[in-house]
């Protein structure tokens, strides 16, 4: 949450950047994981994992997109 309302509320890609991986990382080995396990025949859903990577995707390229076109702190708020 610092991370959030402090670094990304003020423009910092990078942050965005890491704060990104740092989801998108267990997303995806929960998904490996429960493909894994469908080979079982487990009755497991990878999908909700790729909704949710989508998801972080869409903010970070909408995060990159605002910052790029728009430097005016009254627009941030």
């Amino acid at each position: 949450l610092f991370v959030t309302f402090t670094r990304i509320w003020r423009g910092d890609l990078k942050a965005a950047v890491c704060l990104s991986l740092a989801y998108a990382t267990p997303f995806s080995m929960a998904a490996a994981t429960a493909e894994k396990l469908a080979e079982t025949g487990a009755p497991t859903s990878w999908h909700i994992m790729g909704v949710l990577l989508a998801a972080t995707a869409i903010a970070l390229v909408t995060h990159a997109v605002f910052i790029t076109t728009s430097r005016d702190p009254a627009d941030i708020a």
